[in-house]
């Protein structure tokens, strides 16, 4: 079986009046057991065509594929490449019409140039409740996101 491990890092000098350092590790395991988690999908970068006049939404994780269980473990890794603090990708969890503007949900936060999101996932086996979206906001044309989901 596959090991994958994860491992944040958070180190500043001036964030608060010490310094802080912080680290954890952890081993991306199935559901329940300590077998790694064996399957991926994305590795990969993918183009946002935004649109001059709307907002447009693209799904990242679609909770209706059938790879994906909702009792399952899965880990999504989600990030901005742009390299503009000014440029940002909504990130939502919910459902919605890929490439187009219509959307319910919830919003799970914004991605800056260069920021990254690395989180747990649960597929809805009952529909799309819970695909994992990227929104461009309106006059953001052309912006690349990078995403991975390793899942059982």
């Amino acid at each position: 079986m596959p090991t994958t491990t994860a491992t944040l890092s958070i180190v500043s000098a001036d964030l608060t009046s010490d310094a802080l350092s912080l680290s954890n590790t952890k081993n991306l395991n199935a559901a329940g057991v300590a077998t790694g988690l064996s399957q991926v999908e994305g590795v990969a970068r993918k183009r946002l065509d935004g649109n001059a006049s709307q907002v447009r939404n693209y799904i990242i994780a679609d909770a209706s594929d059938a790879k994906f269980t909702e009792d399952g473990a899965a880990k999504i890794y989600i990030k901005n490449l742009s390299t503009s603090n000014a440029e940002y990708l909504t990130v939502l969890i919910g459902s919605g019409t890929d490439g187009g503007s219509s959307y319910t949900g919830q919003e799970l936060g914004r991605l800056y140039g260069g920021d990254f999101l690395f989180m747990p996932w649960s597929a809805d086996l009952g529909g799309t409740d819970s695909d994992i979206l990227i929104q461009t906001p309106a006059n953001s044309l052309n912006k690349e996101v990078e995403y991975l989901i390793i899942f059982e």
